[in-house]
């Protein structure tokens, strides 16, 4: 998955700087959403990062630290927020209830175009999406075909580790234990 460390890294956020929250920018972001409204509940599923000109926040429904709060509640990946005529300065309040939850708060010093950003992140999230399918289609199609032959267990335990970097344990009715990776004695015995 994406994450809010890649993000900043894309070009269109050269000029962005990371105000408080900087220990969770290895959040995850599925989607990039543009939130100008107060009541947002229903809107966002979580793990979105959140752009806004702060313009709810001159309403005076809701405040920029209830924004946020609100945000962190509904595990919004981060807040990227562009200085300008709606909201002009981040209150101490803000950088600590970012500190504390680890939710990184972005600021924009110029006026940026949400469309770019959006547009951006959204093809690379899709494009990655899209290779892991790929990805996927093609492990299958391996699993299958080495299922399909005699010797085909071993090769299988392989692909497996391979495929999802994990240690695998491989427990027959009978007959012994085989680990892929191999193991030494200690650590098959915790498992």
């Amino acid at each position: 998955m994406l994450t809010v460390r890649e993000a900043l890294r894309r070009p269109l956020f050269g000029d962005a700087t990371v105000v408080a929250g900087q220990d969770g920018l290895e959040r995850g972001i599925r989607w990039v959403h543009v939130l100008e409204v107060s009541d947002f509940d229903t809107l966002i599923h979580g793990e979105e990062m959140i752009l806004t000109t702060g313009i709810a926040f001159n309403s005076g429904v809701i405040s920029p630290v209830r924004f946020l709060s609100k945000l962190i509640e509904l595990n919004a990946s981060c807040l990227c927020i562009e200085i300008g005529p709606y909201f002009d300065n981040v209150s101490q309040e803000l950088v600590e209830l970012s500190d504390r939850h680890r939710f990184p708060l972005i600021l924009f010093r110029s006026t940026v175009r949400f469309v770019d950003i959006t547009q951006d992140l959204h093809s690379l999230i899709i494009n990655n999406h899209h290779r892991l399918l790929e990805d996927l289609e093609s492990v299958s199609r391996q699993f299958h075909r080495l299922t399909l032959s005699a010797t085909g267990t071993s090769k299988v335990l392989k692909l497996l580790h391979e495929s999802t970097s994990a240690q695998v344990v491989y427990q027959p009715f009978q007959g012994q234990q085989v680990f892929v990776p191999a193991m030494d004695a200690h650590e098959r015995r915790q498992f």
